[in-house]
Formats: C-alpha cells, sequence, structure tokens
C-alpha cells in the first residue's frame, strides 16, 4: 500500500510539459481515457476506483488491477482503439488514478458503472448508489447478474 501512495505522489508531482507519453504500463490510465474523458474529476476518480476495488473485491474479477482493466467484455472503451489524447486528458487522468489509488472514492466503494441512458439489462433491479456526470454507479447488482 506505501509503494501505490508512493506511485501516486510521483504521477501528481510530475509537471505538465515534462509528462511521458501514455504506455501500456499505465492500465488505469488508459481505462480512465477511454471511460471518462469527458466526465468530472470526480467521474474519473470513480472509474479507477471500479477496477481498483474489484481487483480487492475477489468474488468475479482477478486480484491485480491490469488483469481487471483488461478483462475482455467489461470495460467498453478498452476493447476499442487508444483515441488521441492531449497532454492535459492525460496528466488530469493521471492525477485521478493517484487519488482512487490513494483511497478516494467520490461514491463510495463500487464495483459497476454504465452510461447514463445506455440499455444495461444487467443493471435491471439494482439500486445506483450515485451519478456522477453522465455516469452511473453501483455497490451491488439486486439481480445476481454478473
Amino acid at each position: 500500500m506505501m509503494l501505490r501512495a508512493i506511485t501516486a505522489a510521483l504521477l501528481v508531482a510530475l509537471p505538465a510539459a515534462a509528462d511521458p507519453p501514455l504506455t501500456r504500463a499505465e492500465p488505469l490510465v488508459r481505462l480512465v481515457l477511454q471511460e471518462a474523458t469527458t466526465e468530472p474529476f470526480t467521474g474519473k476518480i470513480a472509474v479507477a476506483g471500479v477496477a481498483i476495488d474489484r481487483a480487492a473485491d475477489g468474488r468475479y474479477w482477478p486480484s491485480a488491477i491490469h488483469e481487471v482493466v483488461y478483462q475482455p467484455e467489461q470495460f467498453t472503451g478498452m476493447g476499442i482503439r487508444l483515441r488521441d489524447y492531449t497532454a492535459e486528458n492525460i496528466r488530469e487522468a493521471r492525477e485521478a488514478v493517484a487519488a482512487a489509488l490513494s483511497g478516494e472514492r467520490p461514491c463510495g466503494r463500487v464495483l459497476w458503472f454504465h452510461t447514463a441512458g445506455a440499455d444495461v439489462r444487467w443493471a435491471d433491479g439494482s439500486t445506483p448508489t450515485c451519478r456522477i456526470g453522465e455516469h452511473v454507479f453501483y455497490e451491488e447488482l439486486g439481480n445476481e447478474q454478473r
């Protein structure tokens, strides 16, 4: 846990001009970019938190964060080509990941999310935990479909 906090602090401390380009070694950053670039900062943190909390949950997902992020059919944005992002997009995504790795959770512990208005039958019967921007987050699903 201490290593995560140190890594998170280093990511935030880098000046914007020195930000390195995005690499595949940053799966949470890529997740935030692909799923939440246009969302408020708290929404970016919440999206990163979903992957972190899934890895810690131990029921349905791998225990390694990068395996959760790249698990097939879990995050729509991870199944498509990496879009072009500005240095500012990448910096903000890195800051959101750092906040999530430090334990910040705008919605509390959540394990699922979708875009508002999406036809998501997997969420039928479930009570949303919160909504941030265009994302609806859930701690648990009510219909036992995962």
